[in-house]
Protein backbone atom coordinates (compact mmCIF):
# COMPACT_ATOMS: atom_id res chain seq x y z
CA UNK A 1 0.00 0.00 0.00
CA UNK A 2 1.08 3.66 -0.98
CA UNK A 3 0.86 6.58 2.08
CA UNK A 4 0.67 9.95 0.02
CA UNK A 5 1.15 12.61 2.75
CA UNK A 6 0.49 16.17 0.75
CA UNK A 7 1.05 19.47 2.80
CA UNK A 8 0.57 22.99 1.75
CA UNK A 9 3.59 25.39 2.27
CA UNK A 10 1.05 28.67 2.47
CA UNK A 11 -0.31 28.25 4.69
CA UNK A 12 0.25 24.42 5.87
CA UNK A 13 -1.74 21.90 5.68
CA UNK A 14 -1.33 18.09 5.96
CA UNK A 15 -3.67 15.71 4.13
CA UNK A 16 -2.82 11.98 4.18
CA UNK A 17 -4.20 9.77 1.38
CA UNK A 18 -4.30 6.07 1.00
CA UNK A 19 -3.11 5.51 -2.64
CA UNK A 20 -3.51 1.60 -2.67
CA UNK A 21 -1.53 -1.33 -3.55
CA UNK A 22 0.31 -2.46 -7.03
CA UNK A 23 2.65 -1.85 -9.60
CA UNK A 24 1.47 2.06 -10.22
CA UNK A 25 -0.52 4.21 -8.38
CA UNK A 26 -2.26 7.60 -8.75
CA UNK A 27 -3.02 9.81 -6.48
CA UNK A 28 -5.46 12.62 -6.85
CA UNK A 29 -6.30 15.87 -4.73
CA UNK A 30 -9.03 18.09 -4.99
CA UNK A 31 -9.82 21.60 -3.88
CA UNK A 32 -5.75 22.95 -3.97
CA UNK A 33 -5.43 26.73 -4.58
CA UNK A 34 -4.40 27.96 -8.16
CA UNK A 35 -0.71 29.17 -8.51
CA UNK A 36 0.17 27.67 -4.57
CA UNK A 37 3.23 24.96 -3.50
CA UNK A 38 2.57 21.47 -1.92
CA UNK A 39 5.07 19.10 -0.96
CA UNK A 40 3.84 15.46 -2.38
CA UNK A 41 5.63 12.42 -0.14
CA UNK A 42 4.96 8.81 -0.63
CA UNK A 43 6.00 5.93 0.92
CA UNK A 44 5.17 2.30 1.05
CA UNK A 45 3.32 0.39 3.99
CA UNK A 46 2.99 -3.15 4.34
CA UNK A 47 1.64 -3.89 7.72
CA UNK A 48 3.43 -2.17 10.49
CA UNK A 49 6.27 -1.25 8.29
CA UNK A 50 7.09 1.84 6.21
CA UNK A 51 9.73 2.63 3.77
CA UNK A 52 11.59 6.07 3.44
CA UNK A 53 9.36 9.02 2.13
CA UNK A 54 10.27 10.11 -1.34
CA UNK A 55 9.44 14.21 -1.27
CA UNK A 56 8.57 15.73 -4.43
CA UNK A 57 7.53 19.68 -4.32
CA UNK A 58 5.19 21.01 -6.78
CA UNK A 59 3.13 23.78 -8.07
CA UNK A 60 -0.56 23.79 -9.02
CA UNK A 61 -0.99 25.76 -12.41
CA UNK A 62 -1.43 29.64 -11.52
CA UNK A 63 -5.20 31.35 -12.46
CA UNK A 64 -4.76 32.99 -16.05
CA UNK A 65 -4.42 36.43 -16.99
CA UNK A 66 -7.48 38.48 -17.81
CA UNK A 67 -8.73 41.49 -19.40
CA UNK A 68 -6.67 40.74 -22.78
CA UNK A 69 -6.55 43.92 -24.76
CA UNK A 70 -4.24 44.25 -28.60
CA UNK A 71 -3.88 47.92 -30.07
CA UNK A 72 -2.60 48.60 -33.59
CA UNK A 73 0.30 51.31 -33.09
CA UNK A 74 2.74 52.96 -34.86
CA UNK A 75 2.63 54.00 -38.60
CA UNK A 76 2.16 51.43 -40.97
CA UNK A 77 0.52 49.31 -38.28
CA UNK A 78 2.84 47.29 -38.23
CA UNK A 79 2.97 47.08 -34.31
CA UNK A 80 0.72 46.11 -31.68
CA UNK A 81 0.50 46.84 -28.03
CA UNK A 82 -0.80 43.81 -25.98
CA UNK A 83 -2.17 44.35 -22.65
CA UNK A 84 -3.81 42.03 -19.75
CA UNK A 85 -4.74 42.27 -15.49
CA UNK A 86 -2.42 39.72 -13.92
CA UNK A 87 -4.50 36.52 -12.28
CA UNK A 88 -7.48 37.15 -9.90
CA UNK A 89 -5.71 35.18 -7.28
CA UNK A 90 -2.14 35.08 -6.90
CA UNK A 91 -0.63 32.86 -4.10
CA UNK A 92 2.90 33.00 -5.18
CA UNK A 93 4.45 35.91 -7.84
CA UNK A 94 3.86 35.31 -11.19
CA UNK A 95 7.52 35.25 -12.65
CA UNK A 96 6.36 36.21 -16.25
CA UNK A 97 4.00 36.35 -19.29
CA UNK A 98 4.04 33.97 -22.12
CA UNK A 99 2.64 35.69 -24.57
CA UNK A 100 1.58 34.02 -28.45
CA UNK A 101 1.29 36.17 -31.63
CA UNK A 102 -0.36 33.71 -34.52
CA UNK A 103 -1.91 35.19 -37.67
CA UNK A 104 -4.63 33.52 -39.53
CA UNK A 105 -2.21 33.57 -42.66
CA UNK A 106 -0.54 29.60 -42.52
CA UNK A 107 2.22 31.26 -44.65
CA UNK A 108 3.38 33.33 -41.74
CA UNK A 109 4.70 31.70 -38.51
CA UNK A 110 3.75 32.27 -35.00
CA UNK A 111 5.53 34.47 -32.85
CA UNK A 112 6.46 34.08 -29.40
CA UNK A 113 7.15 36.72 -26.83
CA UNK A 114 7.79 36.82 -23.32
CA UNK A 115 7.25 39.80 -20.52
CA UNK A 116 7.87 40.43 -17.15
CA UNK A 117 5.23 43.28 -16.89
CA UNK A 118 1.59 43.18 -18.03
CA UNK A 119 2.45 44.24 -21.51
CA UNK A 120 4.55 43.57 -24.72
CA UNK A 121 5.17 45.29 -27.57
CA UNK A 122 4.21 42.96 -30.67
CA UNK A 123 6.28 43.92 -34.23
CA UNK A 124 7.61 45.24 -35.69
CA UNK A 125 6.90 43.02 -38.94
CA UNK A 126 3.21 42.84 -38.44
CA UNK A 127 1.47 41.94 -41.87
CA UNK A 128 -0.78 44.63 -43.01
CA UNK A 129 -4.78 43.51 -43.46
CA UNK A 130 -4.18 40.08 -41.58
CA UNK A 131 -6.08 38.95 -38.31
CA UNK A 132 -3.76 37.73 -35.31
CA UNK A 133 -4.74 36.17 -32.50
CA UNK A 134 -2.92 37.03 -29.01
CA UNK A 135 -2.71 33.92 -26.39
CA UNK A 136 -1.52 35.27 -22.95
CA UNK A 137 -0.02 32.78 -20.41
CA UNK A 138 0.88 33.47 -16.43
CA UNK A 139 3.59 31.83 -14.97
CA UNK A 140 5.35 31.07 -11.91
CA UNK A 141 8.96 29.54 -11.29
CA UNK A 142 9.84 28.92 -7.60
CA UNK A 143 13.51 28.16 -7.54
CA UNK A 144 12.83 24.68 -6.18
CA UNK A 145 9.83 23.51 -8.15
CA UNK A 146 9.22 22.76 -11.78
CA UNK A 147 7.55 26.09 -13.62
CA UNK A 148 3.79 26.10 -13.91
CA UNK A 149 1.86 28.23 -16.07
CA UNK A 150 -1.80 28.69 -16.57
CA UNK A 151 -4.38 28.10 -18.94
CA UNK A 152 -4.11 30.74 -21.66
CA UNK A 153 -6.40 34.02 -22.22
CA UNK A 154 -6.69 35.53 -25.70
CA UNK A 155 -7.87 38.26 -27.98
CA UNK A 156 -7.84 38.80 -31.71
CA UNK A 157 -7.14 42.26 -33.08
CA UNK A 158 -6.30 43.14 -37.35
CA UNK A 159 -3.50 45.62 -38.58
CA UNK A 160 -5.12 47.71 -41.27
CA UNK A 161 -4.88 47.44 -45.13
CA UNK A 162 -1.75 48.93 -46.81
Amino acid sequence: MYCVPFMTLHPFYLFDLDAGSGTIQAASFTGLNPGDLYVVSVATRSGDETSETVERHVATRPLPPSNVRADVTGAGTTNAQVTWEPPATVNQPISGYRIDLIPDDSRQFPQEFASTVRSAILGPGLVQGCIYSVKVWAIIDPSFVDKSTSDYAGTMFATGKS
